[in-house]
Parts: structure tokens; C-alpha cells; sequence
């Protein structure tokens, strides 16, 4: 216990609704950081046995090169774009949270196939949205993000992004983190 207060000073107020303790943010951040990792790390493999495999008019053809580049936060993106037109990127974010958190840098995958990308000649845009299993905790993370940008003749690609990430507990709302707009390119 800290000291008493004298009588009819205010008493401090307890918050209203829990939050995230760190430690709880840290091992879910943890958890998610290395599925995350673990992902690209697959798809790393796969990208290498597709390509070893491929002669060099499939290469540049029908997969498209595979571009890297930097965000504006200093993460690093890739692409692969297909005759202009993006069929792939992989991107991270930084977040802060309201209160003055921040949650280490989290990344995303974005496939044509999947997610439908919107074109517009060389202009395209993607936004997705998920959840993350419920940790030990019991709190579930969401993510949302949108990802839009233009493809060059050669198969560089600039752009922006934002994402934003948040925590739900039975009905409880927890932390509330945002990128912020993100600047991209892969020159």
C-alpha cells in the first residue's frame, strides 16, 4: 500500500475497464511475431523452389520479378509484380498504442489470389482484415489494413499503407495501436 491520504484530499480512481499489462502485450506480440516469421519464412522456401525450378521467360513472364524495398518506418517490403500489375507484397508495420504503447513491428502478406486486389491500369489497392487466435491471456487480436500503390514500367512499385490493431476480451476492448500512414516503395 502506498501512504494514506489526509481526509478530504481527491482519492486516486481506479481504472474503468482492464487493459493490457505489458506482459500480457509482450507475449501476445511474441506469439503473433513469430507466426508471422514463420510464415515468411514458408513462404521463403516456396518463393526459392518455384524459382530454381522456373527458366527465365517464366521468371520474368507469368510470376513477375520479385522486387525489395524499404517503408517509411524503415521495414522492409517485397513485391512481385506481374506485367504491371501487382500480384504480391509482403510488408511490416510499427504501431503505437493509445496511452504511449508501442507493439513491436507486425507484417502482412497480401496475394492477388486471395485477397482480390482493385486495379486501376497500373494502380491497385487491397485492404484486409483478421483475427488472431485467442491468446493465453484470453485476449484475441485484430488486424486491419490497407495496402495501395502503383506499379512502373519495370516492375518497381511505390505506395502507402496504414494498419491498425486492437484487443477484445469477452466483451472487453483493450489496447488500441495504429501505424499511422506508411510510405513504401522498391526501387
Amino acid at each position: 500500500m502506498g501512504p494514506e491520504l489526509p481526509e478530504g484530499e481527491p482519492q486516486p480512481q481506479q481504472p474503468a475497464a482492464p487493459v493490457l499489462d505489458e506482459a500480457s502485450v509482450q507475449r501476445r506480440v511474441f506469439v503473433v511475431r513469430m507466426a508471422a516469421w514463420g510464415t515468411v519464412l514458408l513462404l521463403a522456401v516456396i518463393a526459392f523452389n518455384l524459382r530454381a525450378g522456373a527458366s527465365a521467360d517464366t521468371d520474368q513472364g507469368a510470376n513477375g520479378p520479385q522486387v525489395n524495398g524499404r517503408t517509411s518506418q524503415g521495414q522492409a517490403i517485397w513485391s512481385i509484380a506481374d506485367r504491371e500489375q501487382v500480384r504480391e507484397i509482403q510488408m511490416s508495420w510499427q504501431f503505437k498504442c493509445e496511452g504511449g504503447g508501442r507493439l513491436e513491428p507486425f507484417g502482412g502478406t497480401f496475394r492477388d489470389s486471395t485477397d482480390h486486389f482493385d486495379y486501376d491500369g497500373a494502380k491497385f489497392k487491397v485492404a484486409i482484415e483478421d483475427e488472431m487466435p485467442q491468446g493465453k491471456d484470453g485476449w484475441t487480436a485484430h488486424l486491419k489494413a490497407e495496402v495501395g500503390g502503383e506499379v512502373h514500367a519495370d516492375g518497381q512499385a511505390v505506395g502507402t499503407s496504414a494498419a491498425v490493431m486492437w484487443f477484445t476480451r469477452t466483451g472487453q476492448r483493450g489496447a488500441v495501436c495504429r501505424s499511422g500512414p506508411v510510405r513504401w516503395s522498391t526501387p
